[in-house]
């Protein structure tokens, strides 16, 4: 048996909402929630906060880097004269640091994603009570997050985004 994607079970619920298998009307709308993260001006001092603990990491990671190459520069040119004891020895520590450099990156880019949801979380929550608050008094049935893989497309004027943004600028 297939399995049923959650988006199938909506996009068919919403064909037999507006199909007029239910007599109320529908009314719907989408938000592009990136976008009104991005134009909140909580969104946009979290970006800079992300941004820099982002550079600040980045740069201690591309020192590593450029470490890294240089030994492993160094070893290529001297590794002829070496004896094979020592070019081993050589070989297997750039190789450790190398593990080493991949797995600071690899934390670093988790505490990154981290630092984004820690910050953008109470975002999200201010935009769904802004959301929920402009369907009640406009009395959308369904608002749907506008996205590549949920929305294929929506006409301009059911989107809320704009006014999901202005409504937190006068929240603060």
């Amino acid at each position: 048996m297939k399995k049923i994607n959650k988006n199938t079970i909506i996009g068919a619920l919403l064909a037999l909402f507006i199909s007029g298998q239910v007599l109320a009307e529908v009314k719907v709308a989408v938000v592009d929630m990136q976008k009104a993260i991005q134009g909140s001006a909580s969104g946009k001092l979290a970006k800079k906060k992300l941004e820099k603990a982002f550079n600040k990491k980045k740069k201690k990671l591309e020192q590593l880097e450029s470490d890294l190459k240089k030994m492993r520069e160094d070893l290529e040119k001297k590794s002829l004269v070496m004896s094979d004891e020592v070019k081993l020895k050589r070989q297997q520590e750039f190789q450790k640091k190398y593990v080493t450099f991949q797995q600071k990156r690899a934390k670093s880019e988790q505490e990154i994603r981290q630092e984004e949801q820690k910050l953008t979380q109470p975002i999200l929550v201010k935009i769904k009570s802004v959301i929920k608050s402009i369907a009640k008094k406009e009395k959308y049935t369904m608002v749907f997050q506008k996205a590549e893989h949920n929305v294929l497309f929506a006409e301009a004027s059911i989107d809320i985004t704009k006014r999901v943004i202005k409504e937190l600028s006068k929240k603060k």
